[in-house]
């Protein structure tokens, strides 16, 4: 078996992205010899016309349309974050850290495994607050949506001002 084109067919299988270690066990290879392959990998997406590319998300790697080929596929893709997910990240961005008793009145039986699932790809971490916990926008938000904190901060500051007065 080909080692880079097994850690192609990985990342084009996986939801989520991967990291060398996670790569490394379904392939039954030592993490250098993955390390190799992936980087070999980025060299060739990076020098052909393709309109996959190859991201580096902290320490994962995944796979994905280039910025111009998003909107091409947009209509037929599946959103890598469900509805609630959303909702909840669009909340988080918009408070200066959300409590828990706030996530669980919204969504319910549903908080624990959207918390869970977020915190897991760091896009959002939690702090100890009181006898609760807080949540904030994680490092990796930024990463995966490529996007900056200043962009971030400028659009929910911007909408906070054009809401109308209720």
């Amino acid at each position: 078996m080909d080692v880079k084109l097994a850690v192609e067919a990985l990342l084009f299988a996986s939801k989520e992205p991967m990291s060398v270690g996670d790569m490394s066990i379904p392939l039954n290879e030592d993490k250098e010899t993955v390390s190799k392959a992936l980087r070999s990998l980025i060299k060739d997406y990076a020098s052909r016309d393709t309109a996959l590319r190859i991201a580096k998300i902290g320490i994962r790697y995944k796979m994905e349309v280039k910025d111009e080929y998003v909107e091409v596929a947009e209509p037929v893709s599946q959103p890598e974050f469900p509805k609630e997910s959303q909702e909840l990240l669009s909340m988080i961005l918009t408070s200066d850290g959300l409590l828990r008793g706030e996530v669980t009145r919204r969504f319910g039986d549903s908080a624990e495994k959207l918390i869970s699932d977020l915190k897991a790809s760091r896009i959002i971490t939690s702090e100890k607050y009181r006898n609760t916990e807080i949540f904030r926008i994680g490092k990796n938000f930024y990463k995966y949506f490529n996007v900056s904190r200043e962009k971030v901060n400028d659009l929910v500051h911007s909408s906070q001002v054009d809401k109308p007065d209720e």
